[in-house]
This record gives C-alpha cells, structure tokens and sequence, in this order.
C-alpha cells in the first residue's frame, strides 16, 4: 500500500450539531494523526479485496461476517505486511 499520512486514512465523525467539538477537533484530529504514526493505533484488518471485488467485501460486511476492517484496495495497491 502506498505511504499515506494518517489523517488521510483514519476518518471519524462527530454527531450533527456537536457543539463542543468545535475548537478542539483540530486538537483532535492532531492526536488521532500522532497516535497513528507513533503505532499506537493498529487497526485488524480481516480481509483485503482489489476494486474489483468490493461487491464481495460488502457482502462480508452485509453479513457481519468481518472481525476488524475490510479494505478495499485500488490499482493494484497491497496492504502491507500482506
């Protein structure tokens, strides 16, 4: 898999109208990015399929048959480590 900065991979949301987010989500968004690239943060990923196969890793997901994430990985692109 390519090299990607974290905060372009970890996404998180708020609720609609959550106030106190405001200021501190740049702080937030800071945090998650170190955590990630210091390794605190390692997510188990359950299967990889290529584009082609996204239909299949939603069925895995439709089915709650998935422990951990599913990636669905574009161009060719492989996860690391597998």
């Amino acid at each position: 898999m390519k090299s990607q900065r974290a905060d372009e991979v970890i996404k998180y949301t708020l609720p609609v109208g959550h106030r106190r987010a405001g200021p501190n989500l740049g702080q937030a968004r800071a945090a998650v990015r170190d955590l990630a690239e210091g390794g605190a943060i390692d997510p188990y990923v359950c299967a990889a399929f290529p584009l082609e196969q996204a239909v299949d890793a939603m069925r895995l997901l439709e089915n709650r048959e998935a422990v951990g994430k599913c990636v669905v990985t574009v161009n060719g692109d492989e996860l690391e480590g597998g």
